[in-house]
């Protein structure tokens, strides 16, 4: 799946880029495309043919007003994102659900990027050769020995099925 990313951090000129997410045809509850069609599917139910993806909506399921919301217009804002991340982690029975951050869902993914072995610049939208990438993705998921994964994996396998 394209996604056009309008304006982002690490494009304040507001250039717009485009980046792709691949399906998961494996593991369907975790399909980021298909999420992304039920989703778009929700949206033209509603009328919404354009504009931002990420929109606020109200307990009923309707598009939320945002006509006198100027400055921000139809989009959700960074916090609204982290509320419906927190609120999720909370209902799904996390222990430290108010820790979790749409921040780890970005970070999470070019983590698991590095530990296979890709590098997660192009697809994070980062800049090339990004010291930051480097430093929190490279060079950790290089360190076998000392990735905390392979703990959770240890762990994984020693339970009882």
């Amino acid at each position: 799946m394209a996604e056009w990313v309008a304006y982002s951090k690490t494009d304040q000129a507001a250039r717009g880029e485009e980046t792709w997410v691949p399906a998961d045809s494996d593991n369907p509850l975790y399909d980021p495309v298909l999420a992304t069609r039920d989703w778009l599917n929700c949206l033209h139910s509603l009328g919404v043919r354009s504009g931002p993806v990420l929109r606020a909506l109200t307990v009923a399921g309707t598009l939320q007003n945002r006509s006198t919301a100027t400055r921000r217009g139809d989009h959700l804002t960074g916090d609204a994102v982290n509320d419906i991340v927190r609120g999720r982690a909370h209902k799904a029975g996390f222990k430290n659900w108010q820790d979790v951050t749409a921040h780890g869902l970005r970070r999470g993914g070019a983590q698991e990027i590095a530990d296979a072995g890709g590098d997660p610049t192009k697809q994070g939208r980062w800049k090339p050769g990004s010291a930051v990438v480097k430093r929190e993705y490279l060079d950790r998921a290089q360190s076998r020995a000392e990735n905390p994964w392979l703990k959770v994996q240890a762990k994984q396998s020693e339970r009882p099925e």
